[in-house]
């Protein structure tokens, strides 16, 4: 089991691969998760389109790896999709599992503190906060898969365009 971690990353693409993404990000065909992921999310408040194997998924394995003493294990499944979210309705407290860490990258949205990422440790029955990153654009977080996360929408957020990357590492 990897140790946990959570690294935050401003600036994370060059500004000209990240004006690409940013001007790019909301023309492209979105749709909701398959219906077993929205039955164990209680519904639905992202939509995606997968990159997976893409040219894109391969640089940002680059960045990570040049940038972390991260290894990725591309023998695995490796994710990436970009998603449209907007968790109004409440936390979303979850771990992705089937994965040793995630690289979320903010790519569009309002730059405020609740449009971001919650941390939270859980409890026997509820769940604490300990760390919230804020919404901006071109900025990556890095975490270990077993860090319990939810969006932080519902506080007074809107709606946010980001790259989420399920990689296992070597």
């Amino acid at each position: 089991m990897v140790e946990s971690f959570i690294k935050i990353e401003n600036n994370f693409f060059d500004q000209d691969t990240f004006k690409k993404l940013n001007s790019e990000i909301e023309s492209y065909e979105y749709k909701p998760p398959t219906s077993e992921l929205l039955q164990n999310n209680g519904g639905c408040y992202w939509f995606q389109k997968n990159i997976s194997g893409s040219d894109l998924q391969n640089h940002i394995i680059n960045i990570i790896q040049k940038r972390t003493n991260l290894k990725i294990n591309k023998q695995k499944k490796c994710i990436s999709k970009f998603i449209m979210s907007n968790a109004q309705d409440g936390a979303r407290p979850h771990v992705d599992h089937g994965n040793e860490m995630q690289c979320l990258i903010y790519i569009k949205g309002d730059e405020i503190l609740n449009n971001g990422t919650m941390f939270l440790d859980k409890r026997e029955s509820s769940y604490d906060i300990h760390t919230h990153v804020g919404f901006k654009e071109n900025r990556a977080i890095i975490f270990s898969s077993n860090n319990y996360h939810s969006p932080a929408q519902f506080l007074g957020g809107t709606w946010r365009y980001c790259i989420a990357n399920f990689f296992c590492l070597l």
